[in-house]
């Protein structure tokens, strides 16, 4: 994500949800936090790549269905 469009604060939010930092991965395995730093995609920031999938304007409550179905 673009760090001066929201990239910083969606890492930390991240962080913060999964209990992990950048690089490591959830207890139960289901999902590796990496830091990416450019995806092309600067006119949607923050964006998040999950399995190969480039999703855009990820906000807390995005992140929280994409995590929920990562666990699933």
């Amino acid at each position: 994500a673009c760090q001066s469009m929201g990239g910083n604060e969606l890492v930390g939010m991240i962080e913060r949800f999964l209990s992990v930092k950048l690089g490591q991965t959830t207890a139960d395995g289901a999902i590796t936090v990496e830091a990416v730093y450019c995806l092309g995609n600067c006119a949607l920031s923050p964006a998040i790549m999950v399995d190969g999938k480039l999703v855009g304007r990820a906000d807390p409550a995005k992140f929280d269905k994409i995590a929920a179905e990562c666990r699933s």
